[in-house]
């Protein structure tokens, strides 16, 4: 598994240590009581797995802690959790313990006040038995006067990546959604083609290509892109231009 942090300025312009916009290098950017804080397992993620039951047993453990940087004096920090806890489904009728054992990774990207007071931008609970997804990265990056957060999330197997966006408006988190531009998009795909796994957004540059593929292409192998190019128009992805890319007729 392969972790990648960065906080990234304008366009392809990578900071590996922050700049004085975010952090002043002379000091650490979470204090060392946050950071211990920090690494004991949150409380809300025994429920992740999205179970019921009484909780027989539980482990938690971080396996990492990692300072992302500050963003309007506030400390963003990514952390994850090795968790493990141990249901039991008995019913009345049951003569013995009818335990089930939900096991995982469990993520989170944290936002931390001055004050002290810590609150979730984004989490994610990835159950080991599923083969379900993992964090590749977590990026910030300025876009014009927009602040977005991007956590790259990859499928085992042939699942490939796709990622989760968040903008800062007005000191909150949101989700980064698509506006109205993105429907004339797909109401002109061709009707025998659907959308497939594809690449991150690259916004770096605002641009996009998203795979789409016929139900007879092989998962590996979509047969057709489209092309876009981005902008944020009130705190939303909007589509600027767009262009289909077929390796046969469609």
């Amino acid at each position: 598994m392969h972790y990648k942090y960065a906080i990234i300025i304008g366009i392809g312009l990578l900071f590996t240590c922050w700049s004085s916009a975010f952090a002043d290098e002379a000091q650490q950017l979470v204090a060392e009581d946050e950071l211990e804080n920090l690494y004991q397992c949150p409380e809300r993620g025994k429920y992740s797995c999205g179970y019921t039951g009484k909780i027989m047993k539980e482990t938690c453990s971080a396996s990492m802690v990692e300072e992302l940087g500050r963003i309007n004096g506030k400390e963003i920090v990514f952390g994850q959790y090795e968790r493990s806890v141990d249901f039991d489904w008995s019913t009345p009728k049951d003569s013995k313990p009818n335990i089930y054992m939900c096991k995982g990774s469990d993520s989170y990207v944290f936002e931390l006040s001055e004050s002290g007071g810590k609150s979730v931008i984004w989490h994610k609970f990835s159950e080991t038995s599923a083969g379900m997804s993992f964090v590749d990265s977590v990026e910030i990056y300025l876009v014009g006067d927009n602040t977005v957060l991007t956590v790259k999330m990859c499928l085992d197997g042939t699942g490939g990546c796709y990622g989760e966006h968040y903008i800062q408006v007005n000191g909150s988190w949101l989700a980064l959604e698509k506006d109205e531009s993105w429907a004339e998009v797909y109401d002109k795909m061709p009707k025998s083609y659907r959308q497939h796994k594809s690449r991150a957004i690259n916004f770096d540059n605002l641009t996009w290509e998203q795979s789409i593929a016929k139900s007879t292409d092989p998962n590996c192998c979509p047969t057709g892109m489209i092309k876009f190019q981005l902008s944020i128009k009130e705190n939303k992805l909007h589509v600027e231009s767009y262009k289909f890319i077929f390796e046969e007729a469609p």
